[in-house]
């Protein structure tokens, strides 16, 4: 039962229409159908029949007449049919497909290769063993093809990225180098006693194509870095600015509100209603004092933030304690102060909310050729200890976590120092910022 099997497996090459069928179904997985019925199931056995009537079929007719097919027809015949049947039935365009498909056939390509001490063995091996080795061989390849699709569908390429052919054309180089250097290989007979030289060669030629990909990648992040950096002092500064609008358009109501009260004070006093006078002035002082216990440091920027923030920490009902002693005018970025406040503030806050204790300390001061911010805030636990890297515990990481890292980023662009620490059940972080 098993040789028959293997006879037809062999007979038909069913082991390179699986191959091809695996393939087809990655692809459509990664670019999806042009049409509602262009389902997975659908546009694999479309494409595979169209594989089996191009390469099959001229096979069967070539061995019927004592032919063989080149080498390279199959490789050659299963990228061109795979990639005009995806470009008719699929989304995305033909160069995202070809990466995709270029990809998947070098790696088919080197994985035969790897196995090639076993094939050479075919006539010295009794056929059973060998035709357990070779079906077993096949499955572990469709099993490390899967593995391929798993890291496809992980890391997709961006296909909305519009990137000039000079920056996207190398990326087919690699796949493309490794396919034609073994069809090669396989094709004339005498470049197989040179097969390491080759592969050393095609390797060589494909090391500056990595380079150039890791300049990319490496570019790439220093960019998008760039532009956070900017987005947050952006953030900064517009908070600033919205902060300073409200003080205003306070200042404009209680002016207004002031003479109000003047005007009622003096019809209180000619109307000699002293004890009504009394108890007015005791309810005003009290909510004047209640509105007037703001930091004040002679310096607007932190002013701005310090009495935006601890307002919000006093809207959450979260008590706080400040602390601020340093001049009106502070020689540094104000941008990066304004940026690392914002955060550590944010942070402290949002740990603080729902806390039953919850406690936030802020300590702000000179000392010299630096200024100490201390934010500090009441925990359930020691937090370094269970997230001692302070990633993010949101369940959307894309949109959380970058507080701490701005923090970061920040302070070294400055040349400061950051330490995280647990003092007496609070969680504190220390920002050291150098003097100009």
């Amino acid at each position: 039962m098993w040789q028959l099997f293997y006879n037809f497996y062999r007979l038909v090459e069913l082991d390179g229409i699986l191959v091809y069928a695996a393939m087809a179904y990655i692809i459509h997985h990664l670019c999806g159908g042009r049409r509602p019925w262009v389902t997975p199931a659908a546009f694999t056995l479309l494409s595979t029949g169209a594989y089996l009537l191009c390469y099959t079929l001229p096979q069967v007719l070539c061995k019927q007449r004592g032919l063989l097919l080149p080498y390279w027809y199959n490789f050659g015949g299963l990228v061109v049919t795979l990639l005009v049947t995806s470009h008719l039935l699929l989304r995305r365009g033909i160069f995202y497909k070809l990466i995709y498909i270029s990809f998947c056939t070098a790696f088919v390509q080197i994985f035969k290769m790897v196995c090639l001490p076993l094939y050479e063995q075919e006539t010295a091996m009794p056929r059973p063993v060998y035709a357990a080795w070779d079906v077993a061989t096949n499955a572990l390849l469709l099993a490390t093809l899967l593995l391929l699709f798993w890291l496809f569908v992980r890391f997709p390429i961006v296909s909305t990225l519009h990137l000039p052919p000079y920056q996207m054309l190398p990326a087919l180089y690699f796949p493309l180098s490794m396919l034609l250097g073994f069809v090669l290989i396989n094709a004339v007979p005498w470049l197989s006693r040179y097969m390491l030289p080759v592969c050393c060669g095609i390797l060589l030629t494909n090391l500056p194509v990595a380079y150039y990909y890791i300049f990319l990648i490496t570019h790439g992040y220093e960019e998008q870095h760039r532009m956070t950096m900017q987005l947050a002092q952006s953030d900064a500064q517009l908070e600033k600015y919205r902060y300073s609008a409200q003080m205003e358009e306070q200042l404009r109501k209680e002016r207004h509100e002031l003479k109000n009260r003047y005007f009622y004070i003096q019809t209180l006093v000619r109307q000699n209603k002293l004890e009504e006078l009394e108890q007015y002035l005791e309810k005003v002082t009290g909510d004047d004092l209640t509105r007037l216990n703001q930091v004040e440091t002679g310096n607007v920027l932190l002013d701005y933030l310090l009495n935006h923030k601890l307002r919000k920490a006093r809207e959450q009902k979260i008590p706080t304690l400040v602390e601020v002693v340093l001049s009106a005018q502070l020689h540094l970025d104000e941008n990066a102060l304004c940026t690392i406040l914002l955060n550590l503030l944010d942070n402290a806050i949002e740990a603080s909310t729902g806390l039953a204790d919850a406690q936030i300390r802020v300590s702000i001061k000179t000392i010299p050729g630096y200024l100490v911010c201390i934010v500090a805030n009441r925990t359930a636990g020691d937090v370094l200890a269970r997230n001692p890297l302070l990633h993010t515990t949101k369940a959307d990481t894309t949109r959380h976590g970058y507080g701490t890292k701005i923090i970061a980023q920040t302070v070294r662009r400055c040349d400061g120092i950051l330490n995280y620490s647990m003092e007496e059940g609070y969680f504190t972080a220390k920002v050291m910022l150098p003097l100009q």
